[in-house]
């Protein structure tokens, strides 16, 4: 029987440095994330989301966000991403990463958006939230460009976008809620500008290698290696045609070797620049 991550293979995906891991959001995750929610993520009088989704009765909380979540799933395209990520740190979740782009194939860049329980704030968490997703976008999908946005009146969001290495772009006058207006600074970071976090990037995935090509996969080069199992990953997931096949595969972050980094992912296929691509690219 095929296993949840070969027939929706973003659930595969899962970003780690240090005590930050991030991973494809699940239902499993939603009534933590709820609780979490509940529990409040700003000032009572202040609004940093463009969409006051955060001050919805508490009747209504857990099922907007079970709908956003369900939505942003069904809703994703080859042309249109909407990637949601759980946030543990410490394996315990604090909040989530997102990550929106259209047309990314061709553009390479997209937006970022977080948010972060109140109890986890002012620890340095949310600078090392957006350290990383941006890492990996630069480094694993080769994006060329990232933005994010924050209403003026929210300090904290600049000063995480500051530390790591967006530049101003222009602002925006928006509603923010029934009748008001909210100044919006627009922010962009480029490859060379970011500022990253001090623990080593690990980047995996999860579906299994398909018992017929294992043997004759160990007898290849660790790249090589490599880059064939996201082949018959693409393949076996119906994601990709037979006679497919992804550039040379990059190295892994950190200080394994490549044989090590091959024995790492011989239950699963870690996930790089040209793999995801296909992988996200090919979910429909």
């Amino acid at each position: 029987m095929r296993t949840l991550e070969q027939v929706w293979p973003l659930f595969g995906l899962r970003i780690a440095a240090g005590p930050l891991q991030m991973r494809a959001v699940r239902d499993a995750d939603v009534p933590l994330l709820v609780e979490l929610a509940e529990g409040g993520i700003h000032d009572p009088d202040a609004m940093p989301f463009s969409s006051p989704w955060s001050t919805a009765p508490v009747v209504e909380l857990g099922p907007n966000m079970a709908r956003f979540y369900w939505h942003t799933r069904a809703e994703f395209t080859p042309t249109r991403w909407d990637l949601e990520l759980v946030v543990l740190w410490q394996d315990q979740i604090v909040g989530c990463q997102g990550f929106t782009t259209q047309n990314y194939l061709t553009t390479r860049t997209g937006e970022t958006g977080s948010w972060l329980g109140r109890e986890f704030q002012r620890q340095g968490i949310g600078t090392a939230m957006r350290q990383t997703i941006c890492a990996f976008l630069f480094d694993h999908l080769s994006a060329e460009e990232v933005t994010s946005a924050a209403f003026v009146d929210n300090p904290p969001s600049l000063a995480v976008s500051r530390k790591t290495g967006y530049r101003p772009n222009g602002q925006t006058r928006e509603r923010r809620r029934d009748g008001e207006l909210a100044i919006s600074q627009k922010l962009s970071l480029r490859p060379g500008d970011l500022v990253r976090f001090p623990h080593p990037l690990v980047v995996e995935g999860a579906a299994e290698v398909p018992a017929g090509r294992a043997r004759r996969l160990t007898q290849l080069p660790p790249v090589r290696r490599t880059a064939a199992r996201c082949c018959d990953r693409l393949v076996h997931c119906g994601l990709l045609r037979t006679g497919c096949a992804p550039r040379r595969a990059r190295g892994w972050s950190g200080s394994r070797s490549g044989d090590e980094d091959a024995e790492r992912v011989a239950g699963g296929v870690g996930i790089d620049a040209q793999r995801l691509l296909g992988i996200l690219g090919a979910v429909s």
